[in-house]
């Protein structure tokens, strides 16, 4: 049985290994090949929920959204891109190797450990080796 990943709602991008999430162009300089993907769920309210899940990236690319077809969007992990992006193009970027983390690492602990930037999970956030390892541990040791 496959573990259903609240992040990933096009019910294609499910049976890929290699996934692609979509973002502004301006999170280019943040979301680059090799570095970690942390993912998290939505509060019970909308508001800001969890990490459940930390992937790979494999490459970023700027993408027309009206070019974006075919087996790219069958790969991406949301329905409609529309909303990612008040510009023509957006930034998709294609990961693998995801982990689910057995216990999910909340907000307040995400904000401690420096992990929520200005945006508070809305925009793509760096986030220190040191840190990482500290939200991987906390999602396998809580």
């Amino acid at each position: 049985m496959q573990t259903r990943l609240p992040f990933i709602q096009n019910r294609h991008a499910s049976f890929f290994s290699r996934r692609a999430y979509v973002n502004t162009p301006r999170a280019r300089a943040t979301m680059r090949p090799g570095l970690p993907i942390l993912f998290y769920e939505s509060g019970k309210n909308g508001g800001r929920g969890a990490v459940i899940a930390v992937g790979r990236i494999v490459d970023s690319v700027l993408v027309h959204k009206a070019q974006a077809s075919g087996d790219a969007m069958r790969r991406v992990v949301v329905d409609d891109l529309s909303g990612f992006s008040a510009m023509d193009d957006v930034l998709m970027t294609t990961f693998d190797n995801v982990m689910i983390l057995p216990n999910p690492v909340r907000f307040a602990t995400l904000k401690e450990y420096g992990a929520v930037g200005s945006s508070n999970l809305i925009s793509a956030t760096a986030v220190s080796n040191e840190n990482l390892v500290r939200i991987v541990d906390a999602g396998w040791h809580q």
